[in-house]
């Protein structure tokens, strides 16, 4: 079978599959084809104008340990492939957009640590649901030949993909819970600055430096994507990490 035609084969699979389980293992042998390891189809922002709650919904096949990183180090505030997929509709490659001589070096990072969990070349795809909510469909494999007929077959049969793992995700999930992105410390003062105490009084309540807490409330503004000290208290009621909500992410059933 020819590659269009195993895509093609793929998409008149999708619709009639029942489970999620189904459906990845249908995708997994359609990407194998092209040299990819692995993929997930990932939430990137829950509205089109700005990105807000990042990576509360996926499925697929996703490295686990490197959503844990990534969440945990705020990476999404320099993902340029995330960044990208807000604005374009059309798939990239990262090399297309990771060149070294364009970005920081906090930029850079991400792309190094998503080397060291095996995410050396990729394929982002974006998708644009109903909701307003944007994701990426992301193929990633260490030996990847990035030819530019695969992208128009890929974004095929990602679209598909998204799409019937949206309705099935939506019949059934199952919630998972995953790491905070905020540390025990910055949780209690963001809670503490919600409730209207100021950085110089939750410094004196805790026993610490003005500084300190300065310092714990930047960190925990880059991890959240907030630009001020309302915005964090804000970013944190809506992803969970204070008021008494239990962080979740919405993994959908196997």
């Amino acid at each position: 079978m020819g590659e269009k035609d195993a895509v093609y084969d793929f998409v008149g699979r999708a619709q009639s599959l029942s489970t999620v389980a189904d459906l990845n293992l249908h995708f997994r042998k359609l990407i194998e084809r092209w040299g990819f390891d692995g993929w997930g189809c990932i939430q990137v922002s829950s509205a089109p104008s700005a990105i807000k709650a990042p990576l509360l919904r996926m499925f697929g096949e996703i490295n686990k340990d490197w959503v844990e990183r990534y969440l945990g180090a705020g990476h999404i505030n320099f993902d340029t492939a995330a960044h990208e997929v807000m604005r374009r509709n059309d798939p990239f490659w990262w090399t297309e957009i990771a060149d070294p001589r364009k970005i920081t070096r906090r930029q850079k990072l991400v792309y190094d640590e998503a080397t060291d969990f095996g995410l050396n070349k990729g394929l982002a795809i974006p998708v644009r649901f109903p909701d307003g909510s944007i994701w990426s469909v992301m193929l990633y494999g260490r030996n990847v030949e990035e030819v530019p007929h695969l992208k128009e077959m890929a974004f095929l049969a990602a679209q598909y993909y998204a799409g019937r793992g949206m309705y099935l995700g939506d019949r059934a999930q199952t919630p998972v819970t995953l790491a905070s992105r905020l540390t025990d410390r910055q949780r209690e003062i963001v809670e503490m600055l919600r409730f209207g105490s100021s950085q110089l009084q939750i410094a004196k309540r805790l026993g610490l430096s003005e500084s300190t807490i300065n310092n714990q409330v930047d960190e925990a503004k880059d991890r959240l994507g907030a630009k001020t000290p309302a915005e964090l208290v804000a970013e944190a009621l809506l992803t969970g990490e204070i008021g008494g909500a239990e962080r979740r992410l919405e993994s959908f059933a196997d």
